[in-house]
């Protein structure tokens, strides 16, 4: 794997993980908005808000990376 494909999907990462951070704190504001009670966030909360999004926008860039690692292993390029 070449260390360009690292980079991008290095950034990639930090990227989702700056966009779960605003979007959990979106939702905060919004809820504190609606209830006017502050929502406390707990690691376990930021993990799996941050799974659920990643499930919708990370798929295409580790589909390419697992086909290219499984070709790799079965000695084709």
């Amino acid at each position: 794997m070449s260390s360009e494909k690292l980079k991008n999907i290095g950034a990639s990462i930090l990227w989702f993980i700056a966009l779960c951070i605003f979007l959990a704190q979106g939702y905060r504001a919004v809820a504190y908005y609606i209830f006017d009670q502050p929502i406390e966030w707990t690691w376990h909360d930021l993990v799996v808000f941050g799974m659920a999004f990643m499930a919708m926008f990370v798929p295409a860039e580790l589909k390419s990376l697992v086909v290219s690692t499984a070709k790799r292993v079965a000695g084709r390029k």
